[in-house]
This record gives structure tokens, C-alpha cells and sequence, in this order.
């Protein structure tokens, strides 16, 4: 503990022995390719004619538990077409004449709707949560602090700051495309491979549909190819299972990109409303809204007072002195499918919180650095702080046509500030060239693999922030691979300098090693 070790997964994945969900090949095994309904909540209004050279076309439906927004259970909202190889069966899926039933709320469901939707819900169109009540889409769950005390604070300064922060939907985007392969034998045995993050609901999916005992289903775990937490979602896995009983033989299930990215639960939208009141460099006054569909909503989970938990991540509880404080979630309406993405509530409310710490530094004519310095009240942070700040040399003047930002939040109980340093910037483009990263994450097992994670993190934010973004029309993603929804190249990777606080001495040495 505490020393880097190699990992043992890197010479499998350097020499092509690896083995992920892609590469399973079993025995008489078929190719199975998905093509969903454009629209979210469409139905297949008639099963297409098997096309030529192909084995059967076969329909899927939305089982029980899967349900996401729009996607209801019960909905036929795709058919596989299967033939003796995937390159073939890709080429008749996407020539594949299929006629679908779109829902009748279908020209509500566009982007513009959803922003609109939003808007209406930062001022009074909101319904407070009732304890025992329905509290659905649009309720209003206070998290911490009242308005009562919030807003006349706020109201008194000296200088108010107000800001509002649009978030769009962001795909997952893994390297390798959902896939399964499921060999099943009515009555005898259903053996499931996956690239899965979540291998005992798969167990109990196989047996809800096959009504096998679970002593004669198999998962069989392989490598991810990039889980982001899509492959925590189980849909299709489910589709894989319903193809393989039609069948009655092995079949892998492959999603093209396009369906990878027009069929995703996506990391939810977010209008993020905050107003603060300054006296001086201090904050006296510091009301928060979050706008965002609910991940746990659409679930089935029933929220409490505090409403989506992974709406409000990172946005409760800050060691900053903001003087009476109001944090506020409203559930949005979206039936856009949502799910689990890296961070989730994290990636918008810490984007959406050192934002606006941003706009009161400047507003108070301080330095972003030691104006967060002299709000943080959590010597823990405040070392995390320093140290990012050290790491990207902040005390010295950035080289010409260079500039700094500074930013800490947490998350899984770990504390983490960035600094980056950004080249030119034109209308169109920015150059970021170096990013100093400062964690506590207060015991670090394997430092070189918290390192990697820290870089791998920081590309991937770094790719929400300046490219990810799914778009909606008539109930149909727009952004349909990396062509419009790109990611940085090679060249365009900033330098990365990282640094590890080791068991920082605090009075307080609670940790949560058991989730």
C-alpha cells in the first residue's frame, strides 16, 4: 500500500490477448446487429421482412426495470438483424426499411423545449416538495439552508452577482460499442457474455428471462472496452437474451456507433440558476438551483426531502463561507433516457459552483486563488488548494498569450483542484497546455494508477466541456458519432502534472472503505 505496482491487465491489452465483449466466439455463433426506433419512445408498427442472406430479423422490447423516460416497458423499440457475420448484418440493418410509431409527444421532445422547460423552472414554476405527495417533474426539494433567510442576505449587499449555467445532455461515447453474446439452451442453460459493470443484475435479468433456476446461468465478465457507467445499464444485455431465445442458438449482439450515440442514457442536462451577495471580498448571502432530470426518477426510486442525490452532489455541504446558504434541486421533465456518467452530479454542480466562486472573485476584484483561500473554512481543502496551486506555478505570471483558472471539488470522498493553463483562444478554438492536478483522496493504495485515473478523468471532462454535447429533435439524437462529437487528438493533449497529498493528519480520520 502506497507503493505504484504494474498493473496486470497492460500486457494482455498491449499483445492483443485481452479478451472484451467483441472478441468472444463461440460455437455455431450468428451476428446480431440493433437498430432502434429514431425517435425515444417509438414502437415498431410492423415487423420487417428478413432481407436477403440474412437469418431472421427479430424484435426487442423494453423489459420490466429497464424503463427509462421515454423508453416505457413493454415497448417494441428495436429489431436485430441477424446473419452469419456482423459486416453483413451492419449493411442490412442500415438499408433495413422499418416502419416505427412515434409518440404523440414526439415534436415536444427537441432541445430547445427541454431549455425552455428549464427556464420556466428557476423562477415560480416550481412546486415545493410535499411530504406523502406525488412530487413529480418540477418539484422544488430544498437541500440546505432556507430562502426565508437566504434571500434577504443576498438582497442586503453590497454587490449582487447573479448567473445562470446551461449544461447540455453528454454521451458516454466508450471505445468499444455496447455488445453481448448469450448462448442459450431452453431448459438446459443461459450463458451470458458481457462487458458489463454490473454482472449480478445481469444474473438476475437472464433468470427473470428465462425463467431458468440461477444455478444454470452463467455471466461470464470480460473487459469493459470503457464502461463510464453505460455498461452498468442492462439493456442491451436484455436484447441480447430475447435474440438468443428466438434463435435457440449463440448470438452476439452489436451496437453500431450511430445507435451507441442516438440510444444512450446520457448524463443528464442541467440549467444551473446561482445568486450571491458580496460585501467587501465576503460572501454574505448564496442561493443555488439545479435544474436537471433525475437519474433515480426514472428508476423507480422514490425521492426524499433532498430529492436526486446525484443531482445534488458536489452543490451541498462546501467548507466555503457563503454566509446563509440556500442549495435547491428541481427534477426537470425531460423523458430523455439519463444514467450514470463518471462523475454524474459532480460534473455539472462543480462546474456549475467554481463558475460562479469565479464571477465573485472578479466581482470583488480578488484573485481567484486566494479568494477561494480566504472563503474555504476545511484545512483539508485548503492544502489541496495550495498544492494546485503550487504545482501550477500560480505566484508566477503565465507566459504571453497565456492564461490560468483555478478550481477544487469532491467527490467519492476525495478532494481534488485543478489549475489549468490555456494557450490562444480564437472564436472558434482553445488551446489548453497544461493541467497541474492536486488530489486527497486521503489513502492512496497504488499512487501510479491514481495518477493514470487522474489524467484519464481530466481528458474526459476536458472532452464534456469542450465538444460533448447530444442535441434533440422530434424525439431523435442529432450527434450520431465522433465526426460531430469529437474528442481531443493526440496533439491537442495538454501536459499533466499531478500530485498525491499522502494520509493528510486531520482530527477527523473517518473513512468510508466499505462502498
Amino acid at each position: 500500500i502506497g507503493k505504484t505496482v504494474p498493473r496486470l491487465d497492460i500486457p494482455d491489452k498491449v499483445d492483443g490477448s485481452a479478451k472484451y465483449g467483441l472478441d468472444i466466439r463461440l460455437p455455431n455463433m450468428v451476428y446480431g446487429v440493433i437498430k432502434h426506433s429514431p425517435s425515444f419512445g417509438g414502437t415498431l408498427a410492423s415487423t420487417p421482412p428478413t432481407p436477403a442472406g440474412m437469418i431472421a430479423v427479430v424484435p426487442t422490447r423494453v423489459v420490466a426495470g429497464l424503463g427509462r423516460g421515454a423508453e416505457a416497458v413493454g415497448n417494441v423499440n428495436a429489431v436485430a438483424v441477424v446473419g452469419t457475420n456482423t459486416w453483413d448484418a451492419w449493411q442490412a440493418a442500415k438499408q433495413l426499411k422499418v416502419s416505427w410509431k412515434l409518440p404523440a409527444n414526439a415534436a415536444k421532445m427537441n432541445s430547445a423545449q427541454f431549455l425552455a422547460d428549464a427556464q420556466a423552472l428557476v423562477g415560480w414554476g416550481a412546486i415545493p416538495y410535499v411530504a406523502g405527495g406525488a412530487n413529480g417533474a418540477g418539484t422544488l426539494y430544498t437541500v440546505e439552508g432556507s430562502a426565508s433567510v437566504a434571500e434577504p442576505a443576498i438582497n442586503a449587499a453590497l454587490t449582487i452577482v447573479e448567473a445562470t449555467y446551461s449544461l447540455p445532455y453528454a454521451a458516454h461515447g466508450p471505445m468499444e460499442v455496447l455488445n453481448c453474446t448469450v448462448d442459450y439452451i431452453p431448459g438446459v442453460k443461459c450463458d451470458v457474455y458481457a462487458p458489463t459493470q454490473s454482472a449480478k443484475s445481469v444474473l438476475s435479468l437472464a433468470v427473470t428471462l428465462t425463467g431458468l433456476p440461477a444455478s444454470k446461468v452463467a455471466v461470464h465478465t470480460t473487459y469493459l472496452g470503457g464502461g463510464l457507467g453505460r455498461k452498468a445499464e442492462l439493456d442491451f444485455v436484455s436484447q441480447a437474451v430475447q435474440v438468443a431465445m428466438v434463435l435457440g442458438q449463440p448470438v452476439k449482439l452489436m451496437w453500431p456507433r450511430e445507435e451507441d450515440f442516438t440510444h444512450d442514457q446520457y448524463r443528464p442536462m442541467a440549467l444551473i440558476h446561482t445568486r450571491a451577495g458580496l460585501s467587501g471580498n465576503a460572501i454574505v448571502g448564496w442561493s443555488y438551483r439545479n435544474i436537471s432530470p433525475s437519474i433515480l426518477a426514472q428508476r423507480g426510486s422514490v425521492l426524499g426531502t433532498k430529492g436526486d442525490s446525484q443531482g445534488i452532489e458536489g452543490a451541498q455541504a462546501l467548507p466555503y463561507n457563503f454566509g446563509p446558504r440556500l442549495t435547491e434541486y428541481v427534477s426537470h421533465p425531460s423523458p430523455i433516457p439519463v444514467g450514470f456518467w463518471r462523475s454524474v452530479g459532480a460534473s455539472l454542480n462543480t462546474f456549475g459552483v467554481e463558475s460562479m466562486i469565479d464571477e465573485l472573485a472578479f466581482a470583488a476584484g480578488q484573485d481567484p486563488y486566494l479568494f477561494r483561500r480566504g472563503l474555504l473554512t476545511d484545512a483539508r481543502w485548503i492544502a489541496v488548494l495550495d498544492a494546485a496551486a503550487a504545482l501550477g506555478n500560480w505566484g508566477s505570471a503565465p507566459p504571453s498569450g497565456r492564461a490560468r483558472g483555478i478550481a477544487i471539488g469532491t467527490a467519492f470522498n476525495s478532494i481534488v483542484a485543478e489549475v489549468v493553463e490555456i494557450g490562444p483562444v480564437t472564436s472558434t478554438s482553445i488551446t489548453v497546455d497544461r493541467v497541474s492536478i492536486a488530489l486527497d483522496c486521503y489513502l492512496s493504495v497504488n499512487p501510479g494508477s491514481v495518477q493514470a485515473q487522474l489524467a484519464g478523468g481530466m481528458v474526459h471532462g476536458l472532452n464534456a466541456a469542450l465538444y460533448g454535447q447530444q442535441t434533440f429533435l422530434n424525439g431523435a439524437a442529432q450527434k450520431k458519432n465522433f465526426n460531430n462529437s469529437r474528442m481531443i487528438r493526440l496533439s491537442e493533449m495538454p501536459d499533466v502534472a499531478v500530485t498525491i497529498i499522502p494520509n493528510p493528519a486531520v482530527a477527523d480520520r473517518k473513512v468510508n472503505i466499505g462502498g
